[in-house]
This record gives C-alpha cells, sequence and structure tokens, in this order.
C-alpha cells in the first residue's frame, strides 16, 4: 500500500514539473486529477512489472498510451492499473473520441483524445454505446447490461427528476381580463396560470393544474441540436373539453400531426399514444402547448407526457442509462420496462426483486413495496355453481377480487343447498339452465315460460347483464396513473372502479356490434367530490358526458342511441387526488343492457311502429318499402296513392304533393320537371341549368338568428342526394334524408372522429315538400316581374315559430327572379326577413335563369330606310326572356314591301287590309252611285227636253190659231 501511494505522489509530483496541456474532463460528482507524468526508461517487458524501470511520461496522452499502448511499454504498476476506470468520453477539438479515466473509486477523473482513434461519426444503435477495448487497443459498439439502455445517440426520459431536465423550459400566458375586449389584446406571463410540472412520484409531466383559470397557454420548450438525422418521440395523453382545450405540438413552430387523421390539435386521447418525427440535422426548438379557451372545465384538464425521447443529437451514446425506479431491462435494451406485480426494481442487483408478498404488494411499475391494507369484506366476491335442474339448488363459495393487496381474515365458508335465483331478464329456466327464448318468443316472468309474439308485433333482442359474479367476456379493464388496483373489480351484484387510487383514470371497455340501430342503457352509483373525480362515458372515442358533473347520484341510469354496426363503449373513473377517509368506492355499475344485438333474449312484445308491419314470430318488424306506409301495428303495408308519396323505408304516412308536383300510384317521390310551364303567365321556365350549383351537396352558409353559423345544403327539382351530412334518422350511409334542403352545425362536418350518429342527430329539414309558386308581392314591389318561387315545406318542427304556443315546420323559399344582366348569378339569403318569419329561411337568387324562355312572340323587328326599295331588317327582345327560341338573325337588302309584313304587326296589316277593302268599296259604290244618277240625270233631261217640244208645238198651234 506503501509504494502504491508512493507510486501515485510521484505521478502528480513529476506532472506537476513537466505539466500537460491537454483538456481536463470534470465530472459532476469528481475532482480533477494532477497533471500525472511518470517515468521514462522502463524496462523492456510485459510492463507489469512489480518492478519497473523509471520512465516519465510527458502528459496526459503520453501517459494513456503507456496505460493502453504495447504491453511492453506499459509502465503502471498492476495494483494502481486496477484502481483504473476508463469509458469513451465526449469528443475532442480534433473532432476525435477521447477516454476518461477514473481512479480509485471516483476519487478523480481525467480524460485525453486518443491519436488512434476513428472520427466522431462512428454510430452505435439503440440498446449499445460506444466502448473502448484496453486489449485490442480499438472502439467498439456494445450491448447495455442489463438494468441498463440506450436510445443510440440520445436521450429518454420515462422517470422524471423533480425538476426539469437542463434541456427543458417551461412557462405559461394567460389572457389579462382587463384587456379581453380590445383589439390588440395582451396576454401576462405567469399570472393566472400553471406552466408544465413533474408528477407527484416523476412518472410524468403534465400541462400544470390549469382548472381554475381561462384562456391559458401553458408552454413546454425543448432547443436540441441534431448532429445526424435522427427522431423526437413521446407517449402522451389528453384530457380536455373537446374541440375547444387541448394539445399542439410545434417543430420550429409549425404544428405537427398528432394523431392518425392528421389532425394538430388534439382533445381526448385518453389512453397513452405514442407519437415520432424525423428530425433533420441542426439546430431545432421543440414545443408543447396547452391551450385552454374560457366555456368549461372538462376531464383532468391537462396534457401528460409519460415520455420523451430523441436520439440523433450524438453520433453514439457513450455510456448506458440505468433504469429508473419500479423499472428493469434485459441486454441490450433500447428502454426499460415495468417490473412485474408484486416485484420492484433494485438499483444495487439491477434487477427486479420480490416484496415480502405476506406484508407487502407491488402493483407494475411501483418504485416500492406498499403495506398491505386490511382486508373488508368487498375485498372478495361470491361465486356460485350451476344450479341442479334436479334439486333446483346451487352452492356458494368466496373468492379474493383481483390483484388481492390486502392482508388478514379468511375467506367465509362455503354454503351448500341455496336456492336458485329466477334467472336474468329474457332468459328462462331450461333443463337446469337459464337459457334465451327462440326468435319471436320472449321470456314472460310471471309464467317463466317461453311466449309466441303475434303479428304486428315484434319480440326485439337485448342483452342485459346484472349479474357480475364472473367477469364477462366481451369486457376489459385497466388503469394507468397512480392506481391502487389494476382496473375494474366484479363485485358479485356490481362493477366497481377499484380503490386506493391517487391521480389515475381506470378503464372499463365494452366492445359490441349492432345489426340495427339500437341503445345502451346501464345504471349506476356515484359519490363525486368537486373537481377531484369524473365519471366519463364514451363511445367511440367520443366523450358523450361527465356524470359526476352534476354531483353525482346515490343510483340512476343513463342511456343513449346507438347506430347499426361496431362500437366501443368505456366508461372512465378518473380520480385526481386521494380520497383517504372517504368511501373509496366511489363509481359502481349496477346493469348494463344493450338493444339492437344479433344474439340475446326478448323481454316483451312490441307492436310494430307506423311504416313496419310484421307477420308475426319476429324479432324485427320489417320496414315498408318506398312508396307504401303503414299505421302502427301493422301486418301489411298500404300503397301510396296518386298525387302522394312515400320518400323512404318505413315510411309511417304518404305525404301530399306539393303545387305543380305530381306522382303515380306508389311513387317514392313527386316528379318536377325543372322546366316549369306556368299557365298563369303562358310562359316556360327552365330551372336545370342552376342544378350544378345547388346540387345539395356543396353547402351555403347561413348564420341564424342567435348568430350561430350553419351550413345549408339545398337541391333544386330532386331530394338532397346521399351525403354524410343530411341523414335519415341513424340509417346513416344506407338512407339519404328525403328533404330538399337542411342545415347542419359546421363543427359537425369537419369533426372527424364524430360518430355518424352525431352529425345525423345535428341536421334540421327545412323542407321536404316541392311546390312552384308565382312571386310573392314583395319582391314585385322590388320590380322583380317575371320568376317563380320554389316553395320546400314540411320541414321538421320550429321551436317557438308557430306563435301562441302553436308548432310550426320549417320550410324555405327559393325565389329564382329574372335579371339577364347578372348571369347565371349567386343564390344569396334574405336575412332582413328573418325576424318577421323566423321558421322560414328565404333565398334570392337573381339569374338569367330566372327569365321564361324565350318565344317568337318576344322578338320585335324593326327596318331601316328605304333605298330604292330595299332596306335592312334587324330584330330586339321586346320582353325579358332568356334562351328558347333564338333571336331571328339581321335581314339586309329586304325589299321594303316585302318587309312591311315583318315589320308591322299582323293586326295593323289585318287593319290596313279592311280599310283598304272600305275604301274601295265606298268607291264603287260612289261611282256607282254617280253613274246611276247620271243615268237618270239624263233621262230626266230628255224627259224635260221632250216636254218643252210638246209645250212649243202647242204653244205655236195657238199662235196660228189665233192668227187664223
Amino acid at each position: 500500500m506503501l509504494r502504491l501511494l508512493l507510486h501515485i505522489w510521484l505521478i502528480a509530483l513529476i506532472g506537476f514539473a513537466y505539466g500537460d496541456v491537454s483538456p481536463v474532463i470534470q465530472s459532476e460528482h469528481a475532482r480533477p486529477c494532477a497533471h500525472h507524468n511518470s517515468s521514462k526508461g522502463c524496462k523492456q517487458g510485459n510492463g507489469l512489472s512489480a518492478n519497473p524501470q523509471p520512465r516519465i511520461f510527458e502528459g496526459i496522452s503520453d501517459f494513456f498510451e503507456g496505460l493502453f499502448g504495447g504491453s511492453d511499454e506499459r509502465c503502471i504498476l498492476p495494483d494502481v492499473e486496477e484502481q483504473l476506470r476508463y469509458q469513451v468520453a465526449d469528443c475532442s477539438t480534433e473532432r476525435l473520441p477521447s477516454l476518461r479515466l477514473q481512479f480509485g473509486p471516483a476519487d478523480c477523473e481525467l480524460s485525453s483524445p486518443i491519436p488512434s482513434a476513428p472520427s466522431c461519426s462512428k454510430q452505435c444503435g439503440a440498446g449499445e454505446y460506444l466502448s473502448w477495448s484496453r486489449g485490442g487497443g480499438n472502439f467498439a459498439c456494445k450491448q447495455c447490461p442489463a438494468g441498463k439502455f440506450s436510445v443510440g445517440g440520445g436521450e429518454r426520459y420515462q422517470r422524471w427528476p423533480q425538476s426539469l431536465p437542463p434541456q427543458f423550459e417551461t412557462t405559461c400566458y394567460s389572457l389579462d381580463p382587463d384587456h379581453f375586449a380590445d383589439a390588440q389584446q395582451v396576454w401576462l406571463e405567469k399570472v393566472n396560470c400553471d406552466p408544465w410540472q413533474v408528477g407527484r412520484n416523476g412518472s410524468m409531466l403534465s400541462s400544470g393544474d390549469n382548472r381554475r383559470y381561462n384562456y391559458v397557454e401553458s408552454y413546454l420548450i425543448l432547443h436540441l441540436k441534431f448532429v445526424r438525422k435522427g427522431s423526437l418521440w413521446f407517449r402522451f395523453m389528453v384530457d380536455a373539453e373537446d374541440h375547444a382545450d387541448g394539445l399542439l405540438f410545434r417543430i420550429d413552430h409549425v404544428n405537427q400531426p398528432l394523431d392518425p387523421s392528421g389532425s394538430v390539435f388534439v382533445s381526448q386521447i385518453l389512453e397513452p399514444q405514442r407519437a415520432e418525427f424525423a428530425v433533420e440535422p441542426g439546430w431545432h426548438v421543440f414545443k408543447w402547448v396547452y391551450y385552454k379557451d374560457m366555456s368549461v372545465t372538462y376531464g383532468k384538464d391537462r396534457v401528460e407526457l409519460w415520455e420523451v425521447g430523441f436520439n440523433g443529437t450524438e453520433w453514439a451514446d457513450t455510456s448506458c442509462s440505468s433504469c429508473p425506479e419500479g423499472f428493469s431491462s434485459v441486454a441490450g435494451s433500447s428502454r426499460c420496462s415495468s417490473c412485474e406485480e408484486g416485484t420492484v426494481f433494485d438499483q444495487t442487483s439491477q434487477r427486479c426483486l420480490s416484496c415480502n408478498l405476506t406484508t407487502h404488494y407491488a402493483l407494475p411499475g411501483f418504485s416500492k413495496c406498499e403495506l398491505r391494507p386490511p382486508c373488508r369484506p368487498d375485498d372478495y366476491v361470491e361465486r356460485y355453481t350451476q344450479c341442479n335442474s334436479e334439486t333446483n339448488t346451487r352452492d356458494k363459495w368466496y373468492v379474493w377480487t383481483e390483484p388481492k393487496i390486502c392482508r388478514g381474515q379468511l375467506l367465509p365458508p362455503n354454503v351448500t343447498g341455496l336456492p336458485c335465483p329466477p334467472c336474468s331478464v329474457g332468459k328462462v329456466l331450461v333443463q337446469g339452465k337459464c337459457s334465451f327464448c327462440s326468435p319471436g318468443y320472449f321470456a314472460d316472468p310471471a309464467s317463466s315460460q317461453c311466449l309466441p309474439c303475434g303479428p304486428g308485433s315484434e319480440a326485439p333482442l337485448f342483452q342485459v347483464m346484472t349479474d357480475f359474479s364472473t367477469w364477462p367476456e366481451q369486457m376489459t379493464t385497466g388503469c394507468r396513473g397512480e392506481c391502487g388496483t389494476a382496473g375494474w373489480r366484479s363485485q358479485g351484484s356490481f362493477l366497481e372502479a377499484g380503490r386506493d387510487h391517487y391521480d389515475a383514470t381506470v378503464w372499463l371497455r365494452l366492445d359490441v356490434v349492432l345489426v340495427e340501430v339500437g341503445s345502451l342503457q346501464f345504471g349506476f352509483s356515484l359519490a363525486c367530490r368537486g373537481n377531484d373525480v369524473s365519471f366519463v362515458v364514451e363511445v367511440d372515442g367520443k366523450n358523450l358526458v361527465d356524470l359526476c358533473a352534476g354531483g353525482g347520484a346515490a343510483a340512476s341510469s343513463w342511456s343513449v342511441s346507438l347506430s347499426t354496426g361496431s362500437h366501443a363503449i368505456r366508461w372512465l373513473y378518473i380520480q385526481r387526488s386521494s380520497l383517504a377517509g372517504t368511501d373509496l368506492h366511489t363509481a359502481r355499475i349496477l346493469n348494463i343492457s344493450l338493444s339492437g344485438v344479433a344474439q340475446g333474449g326478448a323481454l316483451h312484445c312490441l307492436p310494430c311502429p307506423a311504416g313496419f308491419f310484421s307477420t308475426g314470430l319476429q324479432t324485427n318488424c320489417l320496414a315498408c318499402p318506398e312508396g307504401f306506409s303503414s299505421p302502427p301495428g301493422a301486418t301489411g303495408c298500404s300503397l301510396c296513392e296518386e298525387g302522394k308519396f312515400a320518400p323512404y323505408p318505413g315510411s309511417s304516412t304518404c305525404f301530399q304533393c306539393g303545387a305543380n308536383a305530381v306522382s303515380g300510384a306508389g311513387s317514392a317521390e313527386c316528379s318536377a320537371d325543372c322546366r316549369v310551364s306556368w299557365s298563369e303567365e303562358e310562359a316556360v321556365y327552365d330551372f336545370a341549368p342552376l342544378r350544378t350549383r345547388l346540387d345539395g351537396v356543396t353547402p351555403m352558409t347561413y348564420e341564424d338568428r342567435d348568430g350561430e353559423k350553419q351550413l345549408v345544403f339545398l337541391s333544386l327539382c330532386a331530394p338532397l342526394p346521399l351525403n354524410s351530412s343530411c341523414v335519415q334518422g341513424m340509417e346513416a350511409l344506407d338512407h339519404p334524408r328525403h328533404s330538399y334542403s337542411c342545415s347542419v352545425n359546421p363543427e359537425d362536418t369537419e369533426d372527424d372522429s364524430a360518430s355518424q350518429l352525431e352529425r345525423s342527430g345535428g341536421a334540421k329539414d327545412l323542407g321536404s315538400t316541392l311546390s312552384f309558386l308565382p312571386l310573392p308581392k314583395f319582391l314585385r314591389a322590388r320590380g322583380f316581374s317575371k320568376g317563380l318561387t320554389i316553395g320546400l315545406f314540411n320541414g321538421d318542427e320550429c321551436e317557438g315559430g308557430g306563435g301562441g304556443g302553436a308548432s310550426k315546420t320549417w320550410s324555405t323559399e327559393l325565389h329564382i327572379v329574372c335579371n339577364a344582366s347578372k348571369g347565371v348569378g349567386v343564390p344569396t339569403f334574405l336575412y332582413e326577413l328573418s325576424s318577421a318569419e323566423p321558421c322560414t329561411m328565404h333565398v334570392l337568387w337573381e339569374s338569367q335563369h330566372g327569365c321564361p324562355l324565350c318565344t317568337d312572340g318576344d322578338y320585335k323587328a324593326m327596318g331601316g330606310a328605304c333605298v330604292n326599295g330595299l332596306q335592312d331588317i334587324s330584330y330586339f327582345r321586346k320582353t325579358e326572356c332568356f334562351a328558347g327560341v333564338p333571336m331571328p338573325p339581321p335581314e339586309y337588302g329586304s325589299s321594303c314591301i316585302k318587309q312591311v309584313a315583318k315589320v308591322l304587326p299582323s293586326w295593323v296589316l289585318l287593319l290596313i287590309v279592311v280599310a283598304v277593302v272600305a275604301v274601295v268599296g265606298i268607291i264603287v259604290y260612289i261611282a256607282c252611285l254617280y253613274y246611276r244618277y247620271r243615268n237618270m240625270y239624263e233621262k230626266y233631261q230628255k224627259l224635260v227636253l221632250s216636254d218643252r217640244d210638246v209645250e212649243h208645238r202647242d204653244f205655236d198651234s195657238e199662235i196660228i190659231a189665233e192668227e187664223g
């Protein structure tokens, strides 16, 4: 020993004398070593002689060569060498790995580059580390030993220290309420908010307790430099208000997808989910952001990071990390796993060691063995044998509830010869065994027999669970967090959520397949205490209700409708703090009932609902086909008359067609061609070109009376096509909702995680009967004289729209008016009418297609000046119209006379002809009179002259006589 100390003293003394400029690397727990210079001039040999020849080492590099060089050059005493430990250290400035040397139990350490080492780019995989082979004098990748792990050049955090690792930083911001309404909002750092923090036992990192705050952003930030391509991954959970609060993850300020659908904002990830992202070389900033709005506090209202890891920040790990408490690993592991039940991880032996199971217990992941509490009656459950058909008796015995964590107290003694209990609902006793009745029969509890269901009725199947003495086959359970039990437990007549939880989520899952629309109903009891406990029901990944929100109930029930197909139903009991000193069994499920199942028992006969029929001994009534209807309790279906229609299978009545729409007998819809002959104007309208704009698939955005935005789907002349937004009841993808107009909430269509049931439940029918009507007076008063109104009536019931307590249904009025200057035009909502007619949605569409089709009578010819008997003729519309008969082309060089008929209207031409004929007639008549009277006058003149001659002769005769 004296020789050993002397040797070390000589090394230190010579080191001070000669000095050394090599870098000194100091560990967290060791002091730096003195510069070691040893003796030169060693005798050639194996280097392990107890009396080596003196040799002086010139600095640390020479010392390392003397220690790890060829065997003929070693000059370090064996007992000194045995005290030295070494490992690959960080890269030197020459981009070469170095060795770190420790003497004794980490008393001091030093390092120096190795001139013959490979470059720093040598990689080792996950589960390996870069090691120095003293015998071979080279570097190599070696497996991590059991109890340790490596990620291949990076870090992995599965257990978190009480303070954040130095690479991480956290902060939080809240919106200043004094400037909430300002255009420039003010965010306050670390005021009214919680930053990220380590959980109580270091098992996870959470976004803080922000349940009592509003408008919060909590940041976890990680800065890393990657020397090569690598990756970053994390396991996380989110329990927050759906679509309102949740997690964003950003790499270099870019949001990253966090679920298989590609969503960058997630609110409900209730089981640990892994996300991994490829990372390029260089500096990067990673941010986890928990965002909370001002609406409500839901669930844990936080994000939990259960693991964060990354590789690529180093070329290789130079050492392996020890597994955290409660975890272990085999050789060559890239991560650690929790120890099995009843064992905990021992750091000294690097193994999972068993607890003293008589007095202590440990669940997987426990860091230490916990003292078993005293046993209570609810730590064991009763079990029964099958009933003896001859004696109608059975035996009872008891078993411990698994996992058994209590101590003391023996199980109660077995009991024999107990009377068999009555069969559960839907079953009857057959040969000592409770069995379901045949299809079409129901189990009558009064007679304990199977009775038939007659025509006009059905025997629907149910699955009812009331006996939990054995664990149901289709159910699974588990717990995450600081759990007292491994999950829900069967307690004979009920299921309970376990006990001794601190900060945990205990889940129970039931997988079902429904062959028709059905429902889930269950009875439960709760003892909720403030915000410390939640009891959430989840269907297909969607949280539907927190039954603790109202304070819980001693005994109650809850139900929800389910669509056809597969469903995952989960009950989540969430406890956020210890409930010591209280009733630990705070959540119990007393019974579960499912309808719409393929196998089960009938509880009773039910009359067929309207639109369905049965001929007897049927588990389900059959739907009447399209074009048929039936009243309740029907044994057959009735054909719809002419002028009526039944739009979908299972129609309860035949609906009357609207104005100007017709149907034949047994029709599923009324025919309403988009080419409408309107007798009141003797005009024809063709709206077919507008159907591509209102196709029933592309929505319009409408803001209702309450300021809520709705997506409105409109279809011209035909019902809405099959789509994912407007559906009939529960049969989402089988039957489109028979409607020409419907509205849905935009969030229902954007939410990919929402079930079809939820989306269909938000659809509102705004009109299912089509009519063509004249334009209303208020539009004619605005100057619109041509066009039609397409009225869509008989929609869903409109609340508060009837006045005086009367009910009223929704309707849509699409006013298509003539305006050729608008082209096709764009439909717009008339919001100003919503207050006067709250249950009618008015849409105005100014379009060229709102004009009647053109006819020959809609054009007028106009002639130019006559030049040498010729003129040009052009045409123009004298009334508003569109398409139809085309306008005649211009005519050039037409005869003026020939074109008179084209220029003048026919009635004018007729009037001219009549006038000409009349004038000619008058002229002819006058001419006839003239010639007639002229002849008469001539005759008269002749008579006058003849009379004068007679008188003259008589006068002459008298004169002669007198003279004579």
